[in-house]
């Protein structure tokens, strides 16, 4: 039941309660006698209770989207932290023609990737996903970067121990673009629904 749903109810409930009271109260003051005093009372009374309800709704409903929000702000800068990294690498950003520096662009980069990927776990396990679009969205990265997480280990390892040659650096790039051109999309779209929540 969405949550719009529980109020209303909670609304056509308070709303018959009231009503059952009211007539009481009438019933009360037509027998008995009521002065305008009374009635002003009554009225003061209502509301009153009015009032207190639907600031204590809204309270609790603003409370739930500002912790909404605090979880999907940390999951969303991870995501966005990891598709900046993954920018990279489908850029191909590895230093210039000196293969050394390369190495060295490929190794921080891949440094980068894995940190974001930590970051991102982190995020997931403290973040309560409660829309279940994003959950989706948020499930097809795990998927994703769970599929490629040898394929980025061994990268890592070769690139690391082996002299860069040319064929290690293109391997290298075809491997990892293809891993940044699946992600990303997913990332873009996780991100999105973040932004419409």
């Amino acid at each position: 039941m969405h949550w719009k749903d529980k109020v209303g109810e909670a609304v056509v409930g308070g709303l018959a309660g009231l009503a059952v009271v009211v007539v009481f109260l009438i019933a009360q003051a037509i027998l008995y006698g009521a002065t305008p005093g009374d009635w002003l009372a009554f009225a003061g009374a209502m509301i009153g209770i009015g009032g207190a309800t639907g600031t204590a709704i809204y309270v609790a409903d603003r409370s739930r989207r500002t912790a909404r929000r605090d979880d999907v702000n940390l999951l969303g800068g991870a995501m966005h932290d990891l598709d900046a990294t993954l920018a990279k690498i489908a850029r191909g950003d590895a230093g210039g023609p000196d293969k050394a520096k390369q190495k060295d662009s490929i190794v921080l980069l891949l440094t980068q990737l894995e940190f974001g990927r930590e970051v991102f776990a982190h995020a997931l396990t403290t973040s309560r996903i409660d829309d279940v679009a994003l959950w989706r969205h948020v499930r097809l990265i795990e998927k994703s970067i769970a599929d490629n997480a040898k394929m980025i280990a061994r990268e890592t390892a070769i690139v690391s121990k082996n002299e860069p040659t040319d064929d290690i650096l293109r391997i290298y790039r075809e491997h990892t673009k293809a891993f940044a051109n699946e992600l990303r999309p997913l990332l873009r779209s996780a991100i999105e629904r973040i932004d419409r929540l």
